[in-house]
């Protein structure tokens, strides 16, 4: 850019590596060198150089893992970019692993080879945001920083350097600064909803506001005239298109910052129920009453907590696109009943009057059942908790005509006589964490979250939900939704001989049980263990292999396996133990126990080699039940 912009004429050189760049500045094997960080303040004078003023200032970073404890044991070096020489200050007595690249630095960090490594910061930036496991995290330097300027070398005339110091004044505000971020800055793609919640888990302050600096003008001479009508027009189209990206910034970060408000005080609420009443329960303990009474309360709020995090990560998954239909034919009469069920106690504790009514020709359809009843539930939900003792509720689905007539189009509706919503409030009614600042707000149990969720829900499906409501007449909701015709026989197939139910015990069952974390372990132990379950822990995926390996065949029955684990992950483990000559390799029942809940999580187990997956928290019966299955 420089020389172009002053008539040099120029050839590029490119060295094939950063040591053959370092042997040229040594050896004048170039005129300039474009890109040259100074080793000290008098190697321009020792070798008979000229430099250019800075046009460039590189800030460091120090990338660790997340669980990094603050000691830097070992540190990583890449031989392609030798040394920066602040190691014995950052990192005194640290034992140094050389690497061959700069990946290869940071990759040893990621694999928790190393402590930490040093690195520019808009690598450390990339490499962080590329980190799918959120395991990395980085800190920048504010010193040592490194200015980067050309160089003449000691046989070509030193008057060039100032020709190309003027040069860079001269160029048009901006326009090296421009250049060289799009190779020193780094600018994060795809920024939605799941990749906030995977790289900053915790509670954080605002990102910096993206600011757009004056813009200066060059004076040019007045046979330039043209050349400088051009340059407006060019810089005066990126002003309009840097303002619009910094109202974009301003607006994701508030989003952002709201919605992490929100988030922290739904989580504290529980949170600190939880922790409250585990105090009281430790001093209650010989009183049985209270310690009950406290258990249930405990009990409670975990649920609710457990609510909040699914509700959050459900949301996460809709705005990343990863939701999906899991459909399959069902019963709607059974479907309707079971909903009803659900509110029975409620109910009747309300003394509410409840009509249901299902109006409906074709009973069988196919949908994903789990998202219908959700939709279901939250809506009649929200009724009853916000419909005052005494008053009525009806629920209706009726089925009206179709113009698809291989689809069924069903009506479903809530309408109570509650305190309703203002007017104000309604169009806000399906935002995250929205809800109506009244006093019975504060006496409902909530995240706001839910009818954002089930809207979102409602349109995978290609549904419509609307809203009516009056403050303090009562709320209405309305949901259309079109299913696919099923029979009798997709649903229920051949059941005409009724099973008894099965009696599901694993007392005796051997299983080897692979979790990395020591709380999880201990209640997956004890808990197995009380059913008569034989255990057999290791820590990682690694030590499961090994185990395996050394055991004679028959040895365990089954192995639960964690899936996010050190060393070796649960997903590597398990192609490696089916890949194994082990005579029962490809026979042991191999069944994931992991916190990733989600149907597509369950696949990738399948695909791996897993029988089947337990979602945690755990739930005993549906363990015993898989177990014993799996290992009939």
């Amino acid at each position: 850019m420089v020389a172009d912009y002053v008539g040099i004429p120029y050839q590029v050189k490119i060295p094939s590596s950063r040591a053959e760049f370092r042997e040229w500045q040594q050896t004048n094997g170039a005129d300039v060198f474009i890109d040259s960080r100074l080793p000290s303040e008098d190697w321009l004078e020792t070798h008979e150089c000229a430099g250019t003023v800075s046009y460039v200032t590189m800030k460091l970073a120090m990338v660790t893992r997340r669980d990094f404890d603050g000691t830097i044991r070992k540190i990583s070096i890449a031989e392609n970019q030798g040394t920066y020489g602040i190691e014995d200050n950052l990192a005194p007595g640290a034992e140094r692993v050389t690497v061959p690249t700069r990946e290869d630095a940071l990759q040893v960090v990621l694999n928790g080879k190393v402590d930490a490594t040093f690195v520019y910061l808009y690598t450390a930036q990339e490499f962080v945001n590329r980190d799918e496991r959120g395991l990395l995290t980085y800190t920048a330097l504010s010193e040592p920083t490194y200015e980067y300027r050309m160089v003449v070398s000691a046989n070509v005339d030193h008057a060039m350097a100032g020709i190309l110091t003027k040069a860079i004044y001269a160029l048009p505000s901006g326009a090296i600064d421009e250049l060289a971020a799009q190779y020193t800055s780094y600018k994060a793609k795809n920024i939605n909803l799941f990749v906030l919640i995977r790289l900053h888990p915790g509670f954080f302050a605002g990102i910096a506001i993206l600011t757009i600096g004056v813009l200066i003008f060059v004076v040019v001479l007045l046979t330039q005239l043209r050349t400088r009508r051009r340059l407006f027009d060019f810089e005066q189209k990126k002003a309009e298109e840097m303002s619009q990206l910094a109202k974009q910034a301003q607006e994701a970060n508030e989003s952002k910052s709201r919605f992490l408000f929100n988030m922290s005080h739904d989580i504290r609420t529980p949170m600190n129920a939880i922790v409250g009443f585990s105090g009281l329960l430790e001093k209650n303990l010989q009183n049985e009453k209270k310690a009950k009474e406290y258990l249930g309360k405990i009990q409670s709020s975990s649920n609710l907590l457990l609510m909040i995090i699914n509700q959050i990560l459900e949301m996460a998954r809709i705005e990343s696109g990863t939701a999906v239909l899991q459909l399959k034919a069902e019963d709607m009469d059974a479907l309707f009943h079971r909903v009803h069920t659900v509110f029975e106690e409620d109910i009747r504790k309300k003394n509410l009057q409840y009509y249901a009514d299902l109006d409906i020709r074709h009973h069988y359809v196919v949908c994903d059942q789990t998202k219908l009843q959700e939709i279901m539930l939250n809506i009649i939900s929200n009724a009853i908790k916000y419909t005052p003792e005494g008053h009525s509720i009806y629920v209706e689905i009726h089925e009206a005509a179709s113009e698809n007539p291989s689809k069924i189009h069903y009506i479903f509706s809530c309408e109570d006589t509650g305190i309703g919503m203002s007017e104000e409030y309604l169009p806000h009614v399906y935002e995250e964490f929205s809800r109506e600042h009244t006093t019975t707000e504060n006496k409902v149990q909530g995240t706001g979250l839910g009818l954002s969720i089930i809207k979102s829900m409602i349109e995978l499906m290609d549904g419509s939900i609307q809203v009516e409501s009056r403050q303090g007449i009562g709320t209405k909701f309305t949901v259309d939704l079109s299913f696919d015709i099923a029979s009798k026989e997709e649903v229920y197939g051949n059941q005409n001989a009724m099973k008894p139910p099965a009696i599901h015990t694993i007392k005796g069952t051997r299983i080897l049980l692979v979790e990395d974390n020591e709380l999880n372990a201990e209640i997956a132990k004890t808990v197995l263990e009380d059913v008569g379950a034989l255990i057999t822990r290791a820590e990682n995926g690694q030590q499961a292999l090994e185990l395996f390996k050394e055991k004679p065949a028959g040895t365990f029955d089954a192995i639960l396996m964690d899936l996010m684990m050190p060393v070796m992950d649960g997903y590597t483990a398990t192609k490696k133990i089916r890949s194994l000559e082990h005579s029962d390799a490809k026979t042991i029942p191999i069944i994931a126990m992991t916190a990733n809940a989600f149907q597509e999580d369950a696949e990738k187990c399948i695909a791996v080699g897993m029988n089947a997956h337990l979602a945690k928290p755990l739930d005993i019966e549906k363990m015993k039940k898989t177990i014993k299955s799996i290992c009939s």
